[in-house]
């Protein structure tokens, strides 16, 4: 399905169960589309996406559900309404099993909050004040 594909996100996904490939592919695209200064970064095995800084990464949670974590989730209001913390503090998350219809509204939703938060984070990072040597 996938097959002419070859960046490193796509081949983390098609390397995870076969009954998990739609949803984890289907929640890539939507990333992807939220926003294309959206960059994808394998980290600790994993798609990462940045925007300005890590933003959000897929992965298969230990129950089998393909999972959309947003690494800042505790800064986007919003968040407990949609995401699940499952005893994390900073990173809480969407939950998919292949047998339910992904809630793509919401998913957009806190992309564009977390998208926001980045932003927001971005334009405070104050300038390097070092001063150089002669």
């Amino acid at each position: 399905m996938w097959e002419n594909l070859h960046d490193s996100a796509t081949s983390w996904i098609l390397a995870q169960p076969a009954r998990l490939q739609p949803v984890l592919h289907r929640l890539h695209d939507l990333v992807l589309a939220a926003h294309s200064g959206i960059v994808v970064k394998m980290r600790w095995g994993m798609p990462f996406y940045d925007h300005h800084r890590m933003m959000c990464y897929l992965s298969v949670s230990k129950k089998g559900e393909a999972e959309l974590g947003f690494c800042q989730a505790r800064e986007i209001l919003e968040a407990q309404h949609y995401l699940e913390q499952r005893g994390r503090a900073q990173v809480w998350s969407f939950f998919c099993s292949p047998s339910e219809a992904l809630p793509e509204e919401a998913i957009m939703e806190m992309l564009q909050k977390a998208i926001e938060v980045n932003t927001f984070h971005a334009h405070l990072k104050p300038t390097s004040s070092r001063k150089r040597k002669a």
